[in-house]
């Protein structure tokens, strides 16, 4: 990557006598005992003196009676001479209680049930905070998906993508480039003017002040698809892993590090991210910390690539199998679909969390140090899912990976995911798997947009 140039007062009492006070008071009208005066005074006969205001009613009414007032409300003090003989039994133990020291029992007593209680609210409390993200991610989800429909419609339809029908007639980025100014995946500008992208420089005079190389293409665009496994087996580059780049994100947001792309699950990004980037004004602000992640210029989401690639690409293996792009081998392949030609919206993936959110085995990957767990990484995985009709739903790998099979068992040959690619029978990010699954739902769909992710939607 280059850079170009009231309460009204505090009640003070022991907690024994706290306890015993709100639960017997009773509400009583304002004015019901006549004017009444403030004075300072002793709470049920004890010795601590008290800040909240203490009433005393008139003499021509019940003198007898004390009042405490609250910000609304008065309450009858419990410790009067008219209290049942029951509620005086417990004003005379509470006053007993104050001086009553702690035995070893009690103390054991109390330690229990702190630690039982721990035992109860400490994993609902987990669920509850897990289930919260979930939330979060899920609108986030929507709203994208409203960001990305609206830029179709400005655009006649056509999905949000850096490549461009007219590489159809080159072999790649060293002859484009010297043909025309390759485009550029542009991040952001920082708080002192600087904009930062991925460049591509082409040979051309109109383009000659450009920074970079044809070294960025492979993420200018959707997923770099071609070449050797070994090289791309674990990729995250390529276009799809933006989804916050400028060009499409000026229909949501105005900032590259907005929390809206990120899921609250995904624990390790998001607290890194959250110690400054979410809070940065700037367009884009480069990352300081030298322990975060390599990859915290990417989003949680990521959207699908093979929706992006002209359906050709990801030909089924019945009807020829996969071609790489490329004038001689596929000359339709930069040709972006429009939306409209998905072919079961409400069962192909749009966008989809590309790491690990819900309850992952680790926060991160034994095998990549300074990585989550990638969201096919095993079958209890469920990352949140935009399809392409606008619904949401959180879907098991297992399900991906079950419904792939009842196709290939039916077809005998044809998957929901293509293996022909230059990612082989693993596919992206299949070796990280922790229990021996292969599933590529979202980035490897057979025919492109025009296939699906699941036989059936969620």
């Amino acid at each position: 990557m280059a850079k170009m140039v009231e309460s009204r007062g505090d009640l003070d009492l022991s907690g024994d006598d706290l306890g015993l006070l709100l639960s017997h008071w009773r509400p009583v009208p304002s004015g019901e005992h006549g004017e009444s005066r403030t004075t300072e005074g002793a709470i049920c006969g004890g010795n601590k003196p008290s800040k909240w205001e203490i009433h005393a009613t008139s003499a021509s009414e019940s003198t007898n009676d004390r009042r405490i007032l609250t910000s609304e409300t008065e309450f009858m003090h419990p410790c009067g001479p008219r209290l049942a003989p029951e509620l005086s039994f417990l004003c005379a133990a509470a006053r007993a209680c104050r001086h009553r020291g702690a035995t070893l029992l009690d103390v054991a007593i109390a330690m229990a049930v702190v630690a039982a209680l721990l035992a109860v609210l400490v994993p609902m409390l987990g669920s509850g905070m897990k289930r919260s993200g979930m939330m979060v991610s899920a609108n986030n989800l929507r709203t994208l998906g409203q960001g990305y429909a609206a830029y179709e419609a400005s655009w006649n339809g056509r999905q949000f993508s850096l490549i461009r029908s007219e590489m159809n007639n080159y072999n790649g980025c060293a002859q484009y480039s010297g043909a025309a100014c390759p485009p550029s995946l542009i991040l952001g500008a920082d708080a002192y003017g600087g904009l930062w992208g991925y460049w591509i420089m082409g040979s051309r005079p109109e383009c000659s002040g450009y920074p970079g190389s044809c070294g960025n293409w492979n993420v200018v665009v959707p997923l770099p698809i071609g070449g050797n496994s070994a090289t791309y087996g674990l990729t995250t580059t390529g276009s799809c892993f933006f989804p916050n780049a400028r060009g499409v994100r000026e229909y949501v947001s105005s900032r590259f590090y907005d929390p809206l792309y990120y899921s609250p699950n995904d624990t390790a990004l998001y607290s890194s991210l959250r110690a400054r980037q979410f809070n940065d004004a700037a367009e884009f602000t480069l990352p300081t910390d030298p322990a975060q992640p390599f990859d915290s210029t990417l989003s949680t989401y990521a959207y699908s690539p093979a929706a992006l690639w002209n359906p050709a690409v990801l030909r089924a293996p019945s009807q020829g199998g996969f071609q790489a792009p490329g004038r001689t081998t596929c000359p339709q392949a930069y040709t972006t679909p429009a939306a409209a030609q998905c072919t079961y919206p409400a069962a192909k993936t749009r966008m989809i969390e590309r790491r690990w959110c819900q309850d992952p085995p680790a926060l991160l990957d034994p095998a990549a140090p300074t990585e989550a767990y990638t969201f096919n990484a095993g079958r209890a995985s469920r990352p949140g899912t935009l399809f392409f009709d606008g619904h949401v739903a959180f879907v098991y790998i297992a399900q991906f990976e079950l419904d792939d099979a009842t196709l290939r068992a039916q077809t005998g040959t044809d998957g929901l995911w293509s293996r022909d690619t230059a990612f082989g029978n693993d596919g992206l990010w299949g070796t990280s798997s922790i229990d021996g699954v292969r599933s590529n739902p979202n980035f490897l769909t057979t025919g492109g947009i025009t296939g699906r992710d699941l036989i059936n939607a969620p």
